[in-house]
């Protein structure tokens, strides 16, 4: 499996696309030497896709499917603070903007208290 980072993923697209489409070869992307994603074959896909389906209809496996989902929202969810921790970090108001988060604290969102609960 090829490894690109996104800087070249985005220089090199159409050639990525070529050698998942017709070489069907799988690359990974990364950003900051981690995994970030993948692009594969469009009938790899599809078959992931026909498998999860049978993995949810299958009583033994749909616990584990719906943990799966809850873990990946979770994630998006930490995704979004971490990029909002380093907005706030990088901008010139930050320590306003700080002192203000400390002074007036916002309630959590549901998917925050989620994975806070999960640790």
């Amino acid at each position: 499996m090829t490894r690109v980072t996104a800087a070249q993923a985005r220089r090199d697209f159409s050639e990525i696309l070529n050698r998942a489409s017709y070489g069907k070869e799988r690359v990974i992307v990364t950003r900051h030497d981690a995994d970030v994603a993948a692009v594969v074959p469009i009938e790899e896909l599809r078959i992931l896709d026909a498998a999860m389906a049978v993995l949810k209809a299958h009583p033994q496996f749909s616990r584990s499917i719906e943990t799966i989902q809850v873990a990946r929202e979770a994630q998006a969810a930490w995704g979004q603070v971490q990029s909002e921790v380093d907005t706030l970090v990088l901008s010139p108001e930050s320590y306003d903007a700080v002192g203000d988060l400390i002074e007036n604290p916002q309630p959590t969102t549901a998917a925050l208290r989620k994975l806070m609960r999960d640790e």
